[in-house]
């Protein structure tokens, strides 16, 4: 498969360079677009890095970047709305939730984008077909069967798992391996809590690095084996590097949190700090979950409760992680996203919290992104059949943004 089509090939209709949100500014795309050997040579030699964010369970867009002039966002939102007074301001029309102060310090840095009103056409708002959508990259009526990632990495070992790279092309930080990192051959990563521990497991389990040798026949039980031959063969292979790499990186440099989402990057910059060339790395954050349907917030305090809990987990840990990098000089390698599979419905719910609903700013973090905000404000008027917020930017014209400007792949012929 063709690096520049391997998206394409995934549903999406190819948008064109001008259409794409500039969200990296480290250099001219426009003068290196369309598959240009220079920019994929220059970025082969940046060694660049990609850090993905999970938020599980549709994350309320509205109380993350509010509205704070809007009439329609306080009165659909009587109980839960974020006063204007108590958000940290963005700009006349914009403030942060006041539980956002890490993503406000990197927005005022000019490191950290909003890409407001981020869905597809057609959304589902189901969670695990919302879910699956975003990390297939696939059309709402299209079940794909390969993540978005692992196609990526596809084109960069075309011979995986056969020939396995010196080291992982993907790593997750989670328990299980995401349907985003799988290819055609299988998970296109390996996915660990914890080096020691992941070492710990392979070894004690006396794994060879040999794939057992079997008769492979193309029937779902004989995919299936090969599937897990694949993960187990990785795993093997990886185990003593990924230990190297986490011993070599030294103590921390920054204060991360005790929380989950910290630890976990924690562990990412550990690694990168490390020498690991793993260019992608998804987190996966454990019981944490954005579907506040209800007490979202405290009645008493809309600023509080739930979802504010989740959004300074969220600030701190990337904030610790940007930090990090800084301190090892390695900020200008690694770029962040934020993805979650649905926003939420503009009008609060009878529980103190809201549904399920469509849009939703994703954000994309690091040294070298051009910070600042793409799109328009919400408008709260403007609203889909069911009365959600429409599309402003297609989910996979932001992948092919990052594609692109970020690791140079173009996504189309």
């Amino acid at each position: 498969m063709k690096r520049r089509s391997f998206l394409r090939r995934a549903g999406i209709a190819g948008a064109t360079v001008s259409t794409l949100p500039t969200l990296v500014n480290s250099f001219a795309v426009q003068a290196l677009a369309g598959g240009d050997p220079r920019l994929h040579a220059m970025l082969e030699e940046q060694d660049r890095i990609l850090v993905l964010i999970q938020l599980f369970g549709g994350n309320d867009g509205l109380n993350t970047v509010v509205p704070i002039n809007n009439p329609q966002y306080y009165e659909g939102r009587p109980t839960i709305a974020i006063p204007k007074t108590k958000t940290l301001r963005i700009n006349d029309d914009l403030g942060w939730h006041p539980s956002l102060k890490g993503f406000r310090n990197l927005y005022d840095q000019g490191q950290l984008a909003v890409v407001q009103g981020v869905s597809y056409p057609n959304p589902d708002r189901s969670h695990f077909r919302g879910t699956d959508i975003w990390l297939t990259a696939t059309d709402a009526d299209v079940l794909g069967s390969t993540g978005w990632v692992g196609r990526y990495l596809q084109t960069l070992a075309p011979g995986y798992p056969t020939e396995l790279p010196a080291h992982p092309l993907a790593i997750q930080i989670g328990t299980q391996t995401s349907l985003g990192l799988l290819g055609s051959a299988g998970t296109m990563g390996i996915s660990f809590r914890d080096p020691e521990e992941f070492y710990r497991l392979v070894n004690g389990g006396g794994g060879t690095g040999e794939v057992p040798s079997s008769d492979q026949t193309d029937s779902a039980s004989g995919r299936e084996i090969a599937f897990m031959r694949n993960i187990a063969k990785s795993a093997d292979v990886y185990a003593e590097i990924v230990k190297n790499a986490n011993d070599a990186a030294g103590a921390a440099v920054a204060d991360f949190p005790t929380t989950d989402l910290a630890g976990k990057l924690r562990v990412v910059s550990q690694l990168i700090s490390g020498g690991l060339k793993t260019r992608v790395y998804l987190v996966s954050w454990a019981a944490a979950s954005f579907d506040t349907h209800a007490n979202q917030t405290l009645t008493t305090d809309s600023t509080l409760g739930v979802h504010a809990n989740l959004l300074t987990e969220l600030s701190e840990a990337v904030s610790a992680f940007m930090e990090e990098l800084k301190a090892k000089g390695l900020q200008d390698r690694v770029s962040g996203m934020t993805f979650s599979e649905f926003g939420r419905r503009v009008a609060e719910n009878g529980s103190t919290g809201t549904d399920h609903g469509t849009a939703a700013p994703l954000f994309v973090f690091g040294s070298q992104v051009k910070g600042g905000i793409y799109g328009s404000n919400p408008d709260l008027q403007d609203l889909d059949a069911i009365g959600d917020l429409t599309m402003q930017y297609d989910y996979r014209d932001v992948y092919a943004s990052v594609l692109l400007q970020w690791f140079g792949v173009a996504t189309r012929s």
